[in-house]
């Protein structure tokens, strides 16, 4: 059974403090270091700060978690890899394909868990919804809609949005990057899609140079049917927003991640059918223990990199289908 006794941090934004706090509840008696830009010397309370990445290495983690932004994370992945560090990578896995395969090579040459933080795959009412559409007593699917938003200035008020990732094209911002999380759930529910079309938009005043709004149509085979899911991404919502609608032929199903219910359409009626009691922060501490059980248990990942790399694929559709304007066959 493998020692688990250091962790490394790569990245120290908001994801990456989340998830320090998260190892220091749940694991209070791993060490944990913390890797930051040499840019970025501020001050933290803690003695395993690290500012390259061969001191980082040299700390000796068993596992790191990849939190700086999106086009560092291969790079970053890579290099810990290659010295036999496991690796948990927030999403998305990347802001495009290249170097994957390379990647892939270390993972199985040097026997690497590595996951990526989707961490709505943990979430109770996103599971209820998946585990109710496999059941699924409301006939045959007819369509699919899922939408996400939230007003950008607003998402993290102590910072200055125009210096966040998010609003970055050079950092992997974007709201088809930042939002990916309904991409990665859309795969996890009905599996590859076969076809896409998309239109990626910037039409707010927002000072940022990434697409603030993503309109996409994706086409699955689900269950030897071709379904079709509209999609839409965006940085405008003032009232945060996320929601997944499935019409079947006898009702409809609605997942909301900001009440985190389920409710059941049928005819007049309108029901909630699961309501979930657990803190947002719950799918972050699951997806923490679910990752280091899978080390030491030498299990398959519960998000594993081929899982990130699918989600890619789909982003790479989309942008491909925004630039020709036509549909992308996947």
């Amino acid at each position: 059974m493998i020692n688990l006794s250091k962790v490394l941090i790569v990245g120290f934004g908001s994801i990456g403090q989340r998830h320090f706090k998260n190892i220091k509840k749940l694991y209070p008696n791993i060490e944990i270091g913390i890797l930051r830009s040499s840019n970025n010397k501020k001050t933290i309370a803690h003695e395993n700060v690290f500012f390259d990445l061969k001191s980082a290495i040299d700390f000796n983690p068993n596992i790191a978690f990849i939190c700086n932004p999106a086009t560092l994370h291969i790079e970053t992945a890579i290099k810990l890899a290659n010295e036999k560090i496991h690796f948990f990578v927030e999403k998305p896995l990347s802001n495009s394909l290249d170097k994957i395969d390379e990647l892939k090579k270390i993972i199985k040459k040097n026997e690497i868990k590595g996951m990526v933080g989707y961490n709505l795959r943990f979430n109770d009412s996103l599971l209820f919804f998946k585990q109710f559409i496999e059941k699924n007593n409301l006939g045959d699917i007819l369509f699919i809609s899922s939408t996400v938003g939230q007003y950008l200035p607003a998402w993290r008020p102590s910072q200055d949005y125009k210096k966040t990732v998010s609003a970055q094209s050079a950092l992997g911002g974007g709201a088809l990057l930042e939002l990916s999380h309904e991409l990665d759930y859309l795969i996890w529910i009905f599996g590859s899609p076969t076809s896409v079309y998309g239109k990626m938009m910037k039409v707010s005043e927002l000072k940022i140079d990434v697409e603030d709004l993503v309109l996409s149509n994706i086409s699955f085979n689900y269950k030897s049917r071709k379904i079709d899911c509209a999609l839409q991404l965006d940085f405008l919502q003032h009232k945060p927003y996320r929601k997944c609608k499935i019409l079947f032929k006898d009702g409809a199903v609605i997942w909301d991640g900001i009440r985190n219910t389920v409710e059941l359409h049928k005819e007049d009626e309108c029901e909630i059918i699961f309501k979930s009691t657990k803190e947002r922060n719950d799918s972050f501490e699951k997806e923490i223990t679910e990752y280091i059980n899978c080390i030491i248990e030498d299990s398959s990942s519960p998000v594993s990199v081929d899982d990130g790399i699918n989600v890619i694929k789909l982003i790479e559709g989309i942008k491909l289908s925004s630039k020709l304007r036509k549909v992308i066959d996947l």
